[in-house]
């Protein structure tokens, strides 16, 4: 019964909902085209609950979150269970990877671009220096 009365309440969500599109979002933005996804449902996101989300699951568990209105991706969860063991030769460096995370953050956010530069705060925490992104030494 509980099921019934939730698939009601999500029926106006779930007519906004681009599947297919949702997962071609997924997969361009991991790079990864083969990637397997299975869809959810919809739920309020963590740090916004009135932004309701597509709710789409990897083989390994992991979940990405759609925002529905938007169309964009608004969140990755990896599953819990899964451990990935990264060879020492792979590890990125910061300056490696924050191109990418601008990247990320670019494509998934409409204002980034505007507010990075308000970003950058440095701090120093058990000596290393963090910087938000789009911040440089």
């Amino acid at each position: 019964m509980t099921n019934a009365i939730e698939t009601l309440h999500q029926a106006p969500q779930m007519a906004k909902v681009d599947q297919q599109a949702n997962i071609t979002q997924i997969r361009k933005t991991l790079g990864n085209p083969d990637l397997q996804l299975t869809f959810q449902g919809i739920r309020g996101l963590a740090n916004a609950p009135w932004v309701e989300a597509a709710i789409y699951v990897d083989e390994t568990g992991a979940a990405y979150w759609v925002a529905i209105e938007a169309g964009r991706l608004a969140g990755i969860d990896p599953s819990p269970a899964t451990r990935v063991d990264v060879p020492a030769v792979e590890v990125k460096t910061m300056a490696a990877v924050r191109p990418l995370a601008e990247k990320f953050a670019s494509g998934s956010s409409l204002r980034f671009d505007q507010l990075k530069a308000s970003c950058c705060t440095k701090k120093v925490v058990k000596g290393y220096l963090l910087l938000p992104l789009g911040c440089s030494q």
